[in-house]
């Protein structure tokens, strides 16, 4: 299963972010995500980021700083914006109401 598409949007109601994950198995996950919970991910994120190999090779925090600024734009340039959520035919194995998201995990598979 390989993620296809990911879609945030703020909930006022709930004062919060639903995260809408989809795959290429038409499946689709669904997560509430906090303030407190954002303010953990980005961090998170970021660590898994800068623990790139090639990244870590860098021994200058300015090249290590440029390097990763690049794997992002990248990133930015590798992403098909044009196209909207597709939100046809989802399956939800996890339930159709979003999952609280109350603890972050991260960690590196060996393929990078």
């Amino acid at each position: 299963m390989k993620l296809k598409q990911i879609k945030i949007e703020f909930q006022p109601v709930q004062d919060r972010l639903v995260m809408r994950i989809a795959t290429d198995t038409n499946s689709e996950v669904l997560l509430w995500l906090t303030r407190r919970c954002v303010k953990l991910l980005w961090p998170a994120l970021m660590g898994v980021a800068q623990k790139s190999p090639d990244i870590l090779l860098q021994s200058h925090p300015d090249a290590k700083t440029a390097l990763l600024g690049m794997r992002h734009e990248e990133a930015v340039q590798e992403g098909d914006f044009s196209q909207p959520y597709d939100e046809t035919a989802l399956v939800r194995p996890l339930g159709q109401e979003p999952l609280l998201v109350s603890k972050i995990q991260t960690r590196r598979e060996d393929s990078g």
